[in-house]
């Protein structure tokens, strides 16, 4: 025989007997210690779909929320193959709310994709997911992480593993087929600065409707800042997330990051009429507001270049406070159903984007699924 076509035949006959790398897609979120708000849902009222991964008692820690509108039960949802660019995501459930379809990775800006994971104490919340033998696959995560714990927070951890047989966390090791990534599938082998990589691979954002330049996707200014975001700086490795350090445009007014009771409240107008877009913040209490007695212990101020409305057009945005007079003030408080006290909740919301890798996974301890742990670091 032809020795040429006898080692190419063994190599054939090697390359079919090798094993084939395995690799995973993500099924579904495993719900197992899940608890959702049972049905019916009232339109624009908030639900939880609580997580107990508390140990031995059980106890939840916090978990996803929904507003029940375009997003629905139970607040998160995976994407695989998006029927517009192909790409792969987590993120929130429910429908565009252009078009009435399935929520995709590919909906336009200001559709609602983000889902909310929030904490309620200074406790590791941990996201379980199931996954099926496939190709490789990464997929982009959208969320916001909201501190509704008892204290102000210095950052947080996020954490790739898995969760063993007895309901312990395991942390990602090198090189065993999960991964924090890039866009592109490149995964962080050295510990990298995320300031050094684009916002649309890793980003850690407050609302740019409280800090930051206009831009293709925000028309207008952020009222606090109108020309600096402010964000967590972290630094990114194969496995591990972890804050290092908040933009000082957040701690200069405000300190560590804010938790829920420690909000500030502020007097929002409502421009449209419409109930389901978003208001104009006016002017926010310098200290404590008491919604009992409609009275703020310090000043009302705006970041606007003038207080009120002109010609149906609020103030732009100029970075320093200025004390509301008392005539606007009083227009105000007697027009409720056109300007609203509430706290400014996006204080205590982060959006975090990041990208990872399922590789193979016949290496796992747990080969049929994985987990994300989120470890708040308290002031």
């Amino acid at each position: 025989m032809n020795r040429l076509l006898l080692s190419a035949g063994l190599i054939m006959a090697g390359l079919l007997l090798s094993p084939v790398a395995e690799a995973a897609t993500i099924t579904q979120w495993n719900m197992t210690d899940v608890v959702v708000d049972s049905a019916p849902y009232s339109a624009f009222e908030t639900y939880h779909s609580d997580i107990y991964n508390g140990g031995a008692t059980m106890q939840t820690y916090g978990g996803i929320s929904w507003k029940e509108d375009d997003t629905v039960a139970p607040g998160l949802s995976i994407v695989n193959d998006d029927d517009v660019d192909g790409s792969n995501c987590i993120m929130c459930a429910g429908v565009n709310p252009y078009d009435q379809t399935i929520k995709q990775c590919s909906d336009p800006f200001q559709s609602s994709k983000r889902f909310k994971l929030f904490s309620t104490d200074n406790e590791p919340l941990v996201l379980m997911f199931d996954v099926a033998d496939a190709d490789t696959n990464i997929y982009r995560v959208l969320q916001k992480y909201s501190n509704y714990s008892p204290t102000r927070w210095q950052g947080y951890t996020i954490e790739l593993g898995f969760v063993d047989g007895n309901g312990q966390f395991v942390v990602s090791t090198s090189d065993d087929g999960l991964a924090f990534c890039t866009s592109k599938g490149v995964v962080y082998q050295t510990t990298t600065a995320a300031s050094s990589v684009r916002d649309r691979d890793l980003s850690a954002q407050f609302s740019q409707g409280l800090f930051g330049a206009p831009d293709k996707n925000h028309p207008e200014p952020g009222y606090f800042n109108p020309a600096q975001r402010a964000s967590f700086e972290m630094q990114v490795s194969e496995d591990v997330i972890a804050s290092d350090g908040i933009s000082t445009v957040y701690s200069d007014l405000f300190g560590p990051w804010l938790n829920e009771e420690a909000l500030p409240t502020g007097i929002f107008w409502d421009d449209d009429g419409d109930v389901t877009t978003d208001n104009v913040l006016m002017a926010n209490c310098e200290g404590t507001y008491d919604y009992v007695s409609g009275s703020c212990d310090g000043r009302w101020v705006t970041y606007r270049d003038y207080a009120g409305v002109v010609d149906g057009e609020a103030g732009a945005p100029v970075g320093v406070a200025s004390e509301v007079p008392a005539g606007v003030l009083a227009d105000w408080v007697a027009q409720p159903d056109v300007y609203l006290f509430d706290v400014i909740d996006d204080l205590a919301n982060l959006g975090l984007t990041y990208y990872i890798e399922l590789g193979d996974n016949s290496q796992w301890p747990t080969p049929q699924s994985f987990a994300i742990r989120f470890t708040p670091l308290a002031e």
